[in-house]
């Protein structure tokens, strides 16, 4: 398709970053614990339940705001549960580094998992709504960025406080993005197609108008106008086979995100690397600092590169890395740690499967259920899906060290990397391309493919009919 966006106009590209810095929180508060906890041990001998449950409370609270705010980000808009977000980071950030109790510290992590759940996917939400059909790819992806991104800083900061183990200067820091996130959604308008969804025409068409030129502007305008209906309830979305067909997709595709493993690298990291051999706190924390650097970069790649590959051969190529990476982890760990080469050969297999992880599902997930479903059911598909996402990852972080204990980080690792290989299985089958297609377009090919029966090959020829 001809590009008809040359270039990106700044107030457009400025919205976006604006968005995508919920990502950055989003990444930052999720990654900072994993090494905060050691120290929090230390101050309040915490024990093993314990520090699963000040990981999982983030989860949990992720989970309840998904699932309940998907009426309200319909109904309020993108940009009002946004500053919401905003504020519940920074409530969080403060009751945590302050916390004189476990169960303080706790409700401070749960708040920040509210956070979390409402930001984690209205961000993309609102990236891709406004974003131009041939960047929408890469500026999803831009908040997948800012997610490894932020993570990359938290295993920094946690690194840099380690000398000193003041993990309430870990916490704090997390105050000033979400700050900036405040300020800058409350400066930032609404998504037009939201606009049109709630009929505020002239509102959205002024937006458009701040976005691109006047030409573009009206075509953009009249091609939301012939596809966009009011917002569905609940009960709609439950109840059309078509919606059921690609919400289920959605909900498979994020737990797919979670059950690859990815957490127990992130939150446990120092905890691995420990068993590994890295027995210095401040090395482990600094190894998972580095998984932090190749989760960045990968994910800037797969968004320099999703535009031009598409989303099927990147999420097909990166579950198989990741899975043979968790088997050859599963291998290592099996034989035991006996020579410094099998700890870096750990170290290196975990890279790899770090790279197989972000170029697949890592950073997929996020932009397929931003895509596929129809606005009128958009953000209430959304935040299902992303609850359901959260509820997996609430399972495999509440478990993930009890299993180490009970069946082995070998067992364990192999499990992970069966779930890689039906990710697999799942993409080639039900996951359809929408490279190159304008959401309006998408949604259009959804309603023309058979609910019942479509499978991924069927969708994409009714993709491939739109284009030509």
């Amino acid at each position: 398709m001809k590009n008809l966006f040359p270039h990106i106009n700044p107030h457009l590209l400025l919205s976006i970053i604006i968005a995508a810095s919920a990502g950055l929180l989003f990444g930052f508060d999720t990654g900072n614990i994993a090494g905060a906890l050691v120290f929090i041990g230390h101050t309040f001998h915490t024990s093993i339940t314990q520090n699963e449950w000040i990981v999982s409370l983030t989860i949990l609270g992720a989970f309840l705001a998904a699932i309940l705010s998907g009426k309200a980000v319909d109904y309020y808009g993108r940009k009002t549960l946004l500053m919401l977000a905003a504020l519940f980071y920074i409530t969080g950030a403060l009751l945590g580094a302050f916390s004189v109790s476990i169960m303080q510290l706790m409700e401070a992590r749960f708040i920040l998992g509210l956070a979390i759940g409402i930001s984690s996917y209205t961000a993309p939400l609102y990236i891709s709504e406004i974003s131009p059909v041939s960047f929408r790819g890469f500026f999803v992806l831009l908040n997948g960025v800012a997610i490894t991104g932020g993570e990359a800083i938290a295993y920094a900061s946690d690194y840099h406080f380690s000398f000193t183990h003041n993990w309430r200067e870990m916490l704090f820091i997390g105050i000033f993005p979400a700050i900036i996130l405040g300020v800058g959604t409350y400066f930032m308008p609404d998504s037009p197609r939201w606009l049109i969804m709630k009929g505020k025409i002239a509102h959205a068409k002024k937006i458009l108008s701040q976005f691109y030129n006047h030409i573009i502007a009206e075509q953009e305008l009249q091609k939301m106008l012939r596809i966009t209906p009011g917002a569905k309830t609940y009960t709609a979305l439950i109840r059309n086979p078509a919606y059921r067909k690609l919400l289920a997709i959605g909900i498979t595709l994020g737990i797919f995100q979670q059950l690859f493993g990815i957490n127990t690298v992130m939150y446990y990291g120092p905890f691995i690397f420990q068993q590994a051999g890295f027995h210095d706190t401040s090395s482990g924390i600094l190894l998972t600092f580095y998984m932090g650097l190749v989760n960045t970069a990968m994910t800037i790649i797969t968004g320099l590169t999703i535009d031009r590959f598409g989303r099927r051969a990147l999420l097909i190529t990166g579950s198989l890395i990741a899975a043979v990476s968790l088997f050859i982890l599963s291998s290592l760990f099996h034989v035991g740690i006996h020579h410094a080469w099998q700890g870096t050969a750990i170290l290196l297999s975990m890279m790899a499967y770090i790279v197989g992880y972000c170029i697949s599902v890592g950073s997929l997930f996020w932009l397929i259920i931003s895509e596929i479903f129809p606005l009128s059911v958009r953000g209430q598909a959304m935040s299902i899906a992303t609850a359901i996402q959260w509820l997996a990852n609430f399972l495999v972080s509440v478990t993930f060290l009890s299993l180490l204990h009970t069946i082995g980080t070998s067992m364990t690792f192999s499990l992970y990397a069966l779930v890689c290989c039906a990710a697999v299985i799942f993409t080639y089958f039900y996951i359809p391309e929408t490279r190159r297609l304008s959401l309006e377009e998408i949604e259009s090919a959804n309603s023309e493919a058979r609910p019942g029966r479509a499978s991924a090959n069927e969708a994409y020829i009714h993709f491939k009919n739109i284009k030509s």
